[in-house]
C-alpha cells in the first residue's frame, strides 16, 4: 500500500489558496505533470485526534488507472473528518465517507498537493474548494488520456 501525504502548510499556501478560489482546477495541467492519474473509491475512513487536531486516514482503492503506472491501494491522511458524530472540516479539504470517489493525480515524486485531489459527486468532478470542474468524470478521463504524459506512457 502506498501512503500519500498531503502537504497543507497553511502559512505557505495563503496566496495559492486565493488563486485556487479565483479559477477552476486545470485538469489538463494536472494530467500533464502527474506520474499517474487514478480514479479511486474510499474503502475505509479512520478519524483520530492528534494533539488538538482531528485527522482522517482514508484507504483508497483504485477503480481505474487513467494514466501512468498502475496504482495499488493508497492511504491518504487529511485534516478534518467526523469524530464522535461531529464533522470537523478545514477550508478546501474534502471530508469523505466510505464509497465516495475521487481522482488523484500522483506526482513523479514527493507529496501529493491538495489541488491534485478531485472529488467525484454524481459523476461531476469537484475541486478542493467545492467548485464543479467544467468536465464530468468522462471528460476528465478523456483529457487525461489525451495529455502528453499519458501518450508517453503508452
Amino acid at each position: 500500500m502506498r501512503t500519500v501525504l498531503v502537504v497543507l502548510a497553511l502559512a505557505l499556501t495563503g496566496p495559492a489558496l486565493g488563486a485556487r478560489t479565483e479559477s477552476p482546477t486545470d485538469v489538463a495541467t494536472l494530467a500533464s505533470t502527474a506520474k499517474s492519474v487514478v480514479h479511486v473509491r474510499v474503502a475505509k475512513a479512520e478519524t483520530f485526534r492528534e494533539r488538538y487536531d482531528v485527522k482522517t486516514t482514508y484507504t483508497l482503492v483504485p477503480l481505474q488507472t487513467l494514466s501512468g503506472d498502475r496504482a495499488e491501494a493508497l492511504s491518504l491522511t487529511l485534516p478534518g473528518g467526523v469524530l464522535d458524530g461531529v464533522t470537523v472540516q478545514a477550508q478546501g479539504v474534502p471530508v469523505w465517507s466510505v464509497g465516495d470517489e475521487a481522482i488523484v493525480f500522483l506526482p513523479p515524486e514527493g507529496p501529493v498537493s491538495l489541488d491534485a485531489v478531485l472529488t467525484v459527486r454524481d459523476g461531476q468532478v469537484v475541486d478542493p474548494a467545492g467548485r464543479a470542474v467544467p468536465e464530468r468524470v468522462e471528460g476528465v478521463r478523456e483529457m487525461v488520456l489525451q495529455s502528453p504524459a499519458s501518450a508517453e506512457s503508452r
